[in-house]
């Protein structure tokens, strides 16, 4: 509330006076405050969407390497590998007892970690 006294405008905070400085200092500190949020929100949003496409993206892999996972083939080229039949320059984790388990439960706390933030979201996307 502002109250005119003998030409001069003062602004009350409380009830009482304060000082034209007083209140651009602190008008200065919210500004730069709000700034150093929007910078770190920015930031935040554009690295998440970036991830998400990455993530939509790595799917399709992810389903195969669960169709995959202890099928007739993969237990088939685990035999061949342990037999020797495949050659040694090979990169073969995907045969490991821990690699592909591994993965397919990170994506599944990815997931729920997803869908909990997604139900927690609190902010009004309709303003």
């Amino acid at each position: 509330m502002k109250r005119q006294s003998s030409g001069h405008h003062q602004t009350y905070l409380n009830g009482r006076v304060v000082k034209e400085e007083e209140r651009q200092a602190k008008q200065i500190e919210r500004i730069a405050q709000m700034e150093e949020r929007l910078e770190r929100a920015s930031k935040a949003v554009k690295t998440l969407s970036a991830s998400l496409d990455e993530y939509a993206e790595a799917l399709e892999d992810i389903r195969q390497l669960d169709a995959y996972y202890g099928s007739k083939q993969w237990k088939r080229d685990l035999a061949d590998d342990e037999a020797g039949r495949l050659p040694e320059g090979l990169k073969r984790g995907v045969l490991s007892q821990d690699a592909v388990w591994n993965l397919l439960e990170d994506w599944r706390e990815v997931n729920e970690r997803l869908c909990e933030t997604a139900s927690t979201l609190s902010l009004r996307i309709d303003k």
